[in-house]
């Protein structure tokens, strides 16, 4: 039994999800199966089309966002799930500060629905990765465990140590576009262990991080991942913000 379904396990049985909704907390008959209700659920943002063709913020009309148009993104193509508004925001929180873990169980599901609808095909996936020290304040990466529940869903290989944060960068939300990617610069490299076994050689990466926000993160991981051999490197996150 792998550590994702032990923690799962365990989940079950101290936060049983056919009793509580886990962003309420009150007492539904109407419970999905990955424990939110059918009234919050109905009340989260999800993003429809029309979106960006590049980062899949949703638009007014299909086109290339503003953010898109002048950032030559190394991915290929993005998508979220949700607009980052306040519930979002709320939700993401508690994941990752409040060390509300078992909220990956329905953020895996609504990832997971949403590859469906596009239908990529990749050989690996990759979350974005933390520095060690910062892992070890929070206690856990929120990525990586959105990758491991993604690559059990879809049964594609996870890589988490492949791809490296060597600098312990500011938290970006509290910077400027120009701030973020002066930040991340030098910020990811590829490990020698993957270099050496060709990893991401001719491989198309699912890139995974929980929220999108100038893909200025994105971008470097991207740019590293095709750097070490890559073919081509997608996204998905959790949630982004909207340009209109």
């Amino acid at each position: 039994m792998d550590l994702q379904t032990l923690w799962q396990s365990f989940l079950d049985i101290v936060y049983p999800t056919d009793i509580r909704c886990l962003i309420c907390n009150a007492k539904r008959e109407e419970m999905s199966g990955y424990g939110i209700c059918k009234i919050c659920e109905s009340h989260l943002p999800f993003i429809e089309p029309p979106v960006c063709t590049k980062c899949g913020k949703m638009m007014i009309e299909e086109s290339l966002c503003l953010d898109c148009q002048q950032s030559d993104h190394a991915f290929y193509r993005g998508i979220s799930i949700f607009e980052f508004n306040a519930e979002v925001r709320r939700l993401i929180h508690r994941y990752k500060y409040k060390q509300e873990k078992y909220l990956s169980t329905p953020m895996i599901h609504w990832m997971s629905e949403g590859l469906k609808v596009y239908k990529w095909e990749f050989d690996l996936i990759v979350p974005v990765p933390l520095h060690p020290i910062r892992e070890r304040k929070r206690g856990f990466n929120q990525a990586d465990l959105l990758a491991r529940g993604l690559s059990k869903s879809t049964g594609v290989p996870l890589v988490n140590q492949g791809l490296l944060r060597i600098k312990n960068t500011p938290q970006q939300a509290k910077l400027s576009k120009e701030q973020r990617q002066r930040n991340l610069r030098d910020a990811f490299i590829i490990s020698e262990r993957a270099k050496s076994l060709k990893t991401f050689h001719n491989k198309t990466i699912l890139l995974v991080d929980d929220v999108y926000t100038t893909g200025s993160t994105a971008n470097q991981c991207a740019s590293e991942l095709l750097a070490g051999g890559a073919d081509r490197v997608y996204v998905i996150t959790l949630a982004t913000g909207s340009n209109f």
